[in-house]
């Protein structure tokens, strides 16, 4: 006769069904507080292309709209991993690649303040696989990465920070709590080790 478990083989109810399949659940969108402010994105509805000129002059007189950003005067953020991707960009590189961010009283306005703005694009040369992304006369993304390539070693995976970090793991001291009368499963899991942190990466990427 097999060994008998708590929970492995048996049927276990979702704590949240109740809630779920009568509707009493909470979710995102049901969260309303004061003063609160409803975001959409204008995305580009071209895999490749310039923006020559944009014009929100229309969204801005909507309203209810608080602010529209673009490129123009977006921060000058720069995301990905490596770091290559700012916030809003006039070079855009994919099909729903953010063009505007908008911030409005309602949804319904943030949507329509979206469709007011005017973007004229110029198209450049769009690849659809590998192959000729790599391709010699390619049409080349970023400027930092020839060829489309990332160049092996590219931070954060450089060899040498790789070294360090496994080396910070072999010397990090451990600590857990396991529940009494139990040996596993440990209820309280804390790392402490020089230049980490938990959680994983200190960056996401957004390619």
């Amino acid at each position: 006769m097999g060994k008998e478990f708590r929970h492995i083989g048996k049927p276990t109810a979702r704590i949240d069904s109740r809630a779920i399949v009568t509707g009493a659940a909470e979710y995102a969108n049901d969260i309303h507080m004061h003063g609160m402010l409803y975001g959409r994105i204008k995305m580009s509805p071209h895999p490749h292309a310039m923006i020559k000129k944009i014009d929100v002059s229309k969204a801005l007189e909507l309203p209810g709209v608080r602010a529209v950003m673009t490129y123009e005067n977006a921060f000058d953020w720069v995301t990905g991993m490596p770091a290559q991707k700012r916030l809003l960009d006039c070079h855009v590189r994919f099909v729903g690649d953010p063009v505007a961010l908008i911030a409005a009283t309602t949804n319904r306005i943030a949507e329509e303040a979206a469709d007011l703005i005017q973007v004229e694009y110029e198209i450049l040369p769009a690849v659809n696989d590998l192959d000729e992304a790599i391709a010699e006369g390619a049409p080349q993304l970023y400027d930092q990465f020839s060829h489309n390539i990332i160049e092996r070693g590219c931070p954060p995976f450089r060899k040498s920070l790789w070294a360090t970090r496994k080396r910070d793991l072999r010397s990090a001291r451990w600590w857990w709590r396991v529940p009494p009368g139990t040996t596993r499963s440990p209820t309280l899991f804390r790392q402490r080790a020089r230049g980490l942190s938990p959680g994983g990466t200190d960056r996401t990427s957004a390619i």
